[in-house]
């Protein structure tokens, strides 16, 4: 439904949400806060199936310099 409305109504959608994989699988972009900080910002297809660059992102051992 939220890829819908993005795409036929050119929409932004703002999910906040611990199911990476999920938000993933739809969206077109992801950033990842930690304590108000945003530690990566990616485009979905850079971070599907890089879940050594998600996890490092959310324990504190990279950024967005990870993804490449």
């Amino acid at each position: 439904v939220l890829r819908r409305l993005a795409d036929e109504d050119g929409t932004a959608i703002v999910v906040v949400e611990q199911h990476v994989k999920l938000v993933l699988a739809a969206a077109d972009r992801c950033v990842v806060l930690r304590h108000g900080e945003r530690v990566l910002d990616a485009p979905a297809t850079q971070l599907r199936g890089r879940a050594d660059v998600l996890e490092a992102s959310y324990f504190g051992r990279g950024g967005t310099s990870d993804v490449e």
